[in-house]
């Protein structure tokens, strides 16, 4: 063999060497774009299996090809299809909520995959959504409010027991209960924060089901708007925030006076009344606008902070209920403030909680006697004149009458 013959094989021999090491049997050098597409799962608390109305999870193998992918998601009518691109390969999961369906169904799903030089693969499976018949699909069937209380009726295919939350969306008021409960219905409390302020409020009523919570439920809003509370000049009110109670529950009472005729001082005596079967509830009393904060004085707000008080005598007898004749109780109330200035007082004095022993309507009054020290609020001089006294203390008002049931 020639030299020439020799150079010649050798480099035959390497070629054949190069074409099957570097080029994989005579293929290309990049592995094939491949997608494989799973059966979904459920992904709820009740059913690993695709259920109407409830979260799923599609899952699919990409492998292959160049990065970055862009997969297109086509759920077949059962979900809302999907778009999203992956800068690698492996799993890629897609979550979904599954539509709501009569009856169940069966759905063919299918992804297509892009890798970045355009090579695509496509994969397809089919499934069915079952149709939970037997757990909880609640409706709320009307939801309304009325005189200060949010009233909601709702119902179940399957009959289960409903309850009910409210929670706050929006407004100066506080929401409170549920009370009066049965299987579809519950009512709940709408408490004006400031009722010499007008307002609108939103509330969110939630629905579900007491034996399977979580499981399915329907939410509303409800709108509500309160106008604020008038005060007539040298009027003085006594103010209940709910007009509605049940046995045992508290209520407060809120206390203002329109513009005095003369200048204000202090608070000498301000007996309130009201039907036996209510009573105070013990260190409930607040100077100014309610609040949080367990300090009777603190903050120093309403009439006391426009007249500039830096503190307070407060209550020089223990705050008591007692028997004032004609079915009536009576309650008094003193606040001395220590600094400030004589003002024309206009606003809120004080408020407190009252509650009741056992139903029946219940109306705030303000004692009515010419010889009741409460006439002579403005100076403690006894012999002070008419124009001192307020002009108006009848508390002929909406907000003056409770009912309890």
């Amino acid at each position: 063999m020639s030299r020439l013959s020799s150079k010649l094989g050798f480099a035959v021999f390497l070629m054949a060497i190069c074409l099957t090491a570097a080029c994989g049997n005579g293929k290309s050098g990049t592995v094939e774009l491949s997608v494989e597409l799973m059966q979904p799962i459920g992904t709820g608390s009740f059913s690993s299996n695709p259920l109407a109305q409830q979260p799923g999870r599609f899952s699919a193998l990409v492998s292959g090809g160049t990065a970055p992918y862009e997969l297109d998601w086509q759920f077949g009518g059962c979900a809302d299809n999907q778009a999203a691109e992956v800068t690698e390969a492996g799993i890629v999961e897609a979550d979904v909520i599954f539509y709501n369906l009569d009856a169940p169904a069966t759905f063919t799903a299918t992804v297509t995959v892009v890798d970045a030089i355009g090579n695509s693969d496509v994969d397809s499976v089919t499934f069915t959504v079952m149709v939970g018949t037997d757990l909880c699909w609640p409706s709320i069937d009307s939801a309304r409010y009325e005189d200060g209380i949010i009233s909601v009726h709702g119902s179940d295919p399957s009959g289960n027991s409903l309850y009910f939350v409210a929670e706050l969306a929006s407004g100066n008021v506080t929401v409170e209960g549920p009370f009066n409960e049965t299987a579809v219905s519950a009512e709940f409390h709408v408490k004006v924060n400031d009722i010499l302020e007008g307002g609108n409020f939103v509330v969110s009523v939630t629905a579900s089901c007491v034996e399977l919570p979580g499981w399915g439920t329907d939410t509303t809003d409800v709108f509500g708007s309160f106008d604020a509370f008038p005060l007539a000049d040298d009027t003085l009110y006594a103010i209940a925030t709910q007009t509605q109670a049940a046995v045992g529950e508290p209520v407060r009472i809120v206390v203002a006076t329109g513009d005095t005729a003369s200048s204000f001082q202090y608070l000498n005596s301000c007996i309130l009344t009201w039907q036996v079967g209510g009573s105070y509830v013990g260190q409930s009393f607040d100077i100014g606008a309610p609040d949080d904060v367990p300090e009777q004085a603190v903050p120093i707000d309403g009439v006391w902070g426009d007249m500039g008080a830096t503190s307070f005598l407060l209550n020089l007898f223990p705050i008591e209920t007692m028997p004032i004749g004609n079915g009536l109780l009576g309650t008094g109330f003193y606040v001395t403030p220590l600094g400030g200035s004589d003002i024309t007082a206009n606003g809120l004095l004080f408020n407190f909680q009252m509650e009741f022993a056992e139903p029946g309507t219940y109306t705030i009054g303000i004692l009515d006697n010419p010889e009741s020290v409460v006439s002579r609020t403005y100076y403690q001089d006894s012999t002070a004149a008419e124009d001192y006294f307020w002009s108006d203390i009848s508390n002929n008002h909406a907000y003056n009458t409770i009912v309890v049931e």
